[in-house]
């Protein structure tokens, strides 16, 4: 066999062969029809770090035996190249579908993500039904296009002939900004703050229990601008800069914080360690040349020997003599 003159890997050259195995089911699957790529590809990312869980099985289970994950929100905007939303939003949605549940610990510490079984509400959903349907979303999808396909140029033109922009009720248009639409209604003390259900879904994983103090305090200061001030165009970004501005940390912060810390505290613990064991092993050193000994066991041996006998003189009353 002819020896062949192959390159050596290199940690670079190593990278192009770490490939993400996506499950089909998430594509092709109506049950996951609602969800996005991004998401899809999310979930897939997470299920990669289950597998790392399950490796370290006592450090990453719970109390009833189920594995979860450590994914903060900057992990990832990190790990997906995205905006801090756009991962507010990712994460929202697998949790609104039900393929992820996050839990606070509070305390600085890191918010755990539960990943669940993507084929189990699968194979609920379809069952013996399954192929049913599946044709039948499908033949909805398809009479769909062939409605809007199969229009005439008659029935269009009818339609346009019929269209009269002077009759149109313009009273009841919603001009506001597509971006600042949201379903709850303003916040902050004075209510005068307004965020999408994304952008304030952002800020709980940012601040937590600190939000609502944050949105007072942004508040009042938004009360207290003068007039002669420009508007505030995005309010998100305003909070953010309220909150550094008065040094509030992110949970991703302080729970960076609240590692180094522990990092600190074990790295402490270990030197105490060392130095006990170091004094211990001086004190055996010291022992056994006095005693004239080779082994820590004679010099335990004789140590209780010692202890024994001057208990003796204690309770005879011969160890003051």
């Amino acid at each position: 066999m002819k020896k062949l003159n192959f390159e050596y890997l290199t940690a670079y050259a190593a990278n192009q062969y770490a490939f993400l195995p996506m499950p089909y089911m998430l594509i092709d699957d109506p049950v996951f029809a609602e969800l996005g790529a991004g998401e899809k590809i999310l979930y897939t990312l997470m299920l990669n770090r289950v597998s790392l869980s399950r490796n370290n099985v006592d450090q990453y289970t719970d109390e009833q035996g189920r594995l979860y994950i450590i994914y903060t929100v900057a992990q990832v905007e990190k790990s997906m190249c995205c905006s801090h939303p756009t991962a507010v939003k990712y994460l929202k949605n697998l949790t609104e579908i039900g393929l992820i549940e996050r839990v606070r610990q509070g305390m600085g510490k890191p918010t755990i993500t539960y990943v669940k079984d993507f084929a189990s509400v699968a194979r609920e959903e379809h069952g013996a039904n399954n192929m049913r349907l599946y044709e039948a979303e499908t033949n909805k999808k398809e009479q769909k296009l062939k409605d809007l396909t199969s229009r005439s140029k008659e029935i269009e033109l009818q339609e346009v002939k019929k269209f009269n922009p002077s009759k149109i009720d313009y009273s009841n248009t919603d001009y506001s900004t597509p971006s600042l639409k949201k379903d709850n209604s303003m916040l902050g003390k004075r209510k005068n703050i307004c965020l999408t259900e994304v952008e304030l879904e952002g800020l709980r994983e940012d601040y937590g229990n600190r939000l609502e103090k944050l949105l007072d305090e942004c508040s009042d200061r938004i009360f207290g601008r003068g007039d002669g001030q420009a508007p505030i165009k995005n309010y998100y970004r305003y909070v953010q800069t309220i909150a550094r501005t008065l040094g509030y940390e992110t949970d991703a912060e302080l729970a960076e914080a609240w590692a180094a810390k522990d990092a600190a505290e074990e790295a402490a613990r270990r030197i105490e360690e060392d130095q006990a064991a170091a004094e211990l092993e001086a004190w055996y050193t010291e022992k056994m040349q006095e005693y004239g000994v080779a082994t820590k066991e004679e010099v335990d041996k004789i140590t209780e020997e010692n202890s024994k006998n001057l208990l003796k003189k204690w309770k005879s009353g011969d160890f003051f003599k």
